[in-house]
């Protein structure tokens, strides 16, 4: 590809890279723990946040869903009773996600095969050094792009008034 154009090659190459492994994570994941990737994802980060909770908007911000497709989501972990809704006491427009016992059973569970699923699709094709670089890499792309959107938004809500 010409020399102009190596951000989109390497952004291509990246979408592709991520699109492989989501196919892959999510079969392996969906076939040891029954839960989707994305499920999995919500689960997870529930389980690691303090108090194993976490608002409806920060699990969105978090996981980069949809407020309704992490609603959704939610509800299917719940009808799995791997989580819990509540509304806040303080401010009843606030809707806490806890994770629940048996959430975090399974949780543990799901990292095990998202491990084994890391090492056999990712990790394996990759140095530490590759994976360290790479991990420090999209941590810049994301607190670049989560940056200018963060700008963005204050720019609208700046002309709105």
């Amino acid at each position: 590809m010409d020399e102009g154009l190596s951000p989109v090659a390497a952004t291509l190459s990246l979408l592709q890279a991520h699109r492989l492994l989501e196919v892959s994570l999510d079969r392996r994941l969906s076939a040891a723990t029954g839960l989707s990737l994305s499920a999995a994802e919500v689960l997870v980060r529930l389980g690691a946040a303090a108090g194993g909770r976490m608002g409806m908007l920060e699990l969105a911000y978090a996981t980069c869903f949809s407020k309704s497709g992490v609603s959704r989501i939610v509800d299917r972990l719940q009808r799995r009773r791997l989580v819990i809704r509540r509304v806040s006491p303080e401010d009843r427009r606030m809707t806490w996600v806890e994770v629940t016992e048996a959430g975090r059973e399974l949780m543990w569970e799901l990292l095990a095969a998202l491990q084994v699923a890391v090492e056999e699709d990712f990790a394996r094709y990759l140095s530490d050094d590759d994976v360290t670089g790479l991990a420090d890499r999209l941590d810049k792309l994301v607190a670049g792009i989560r940056g200018a959107e963060e700008e963005e938004a204050a720019i609208e809500e700046h002309r709105a008034r």
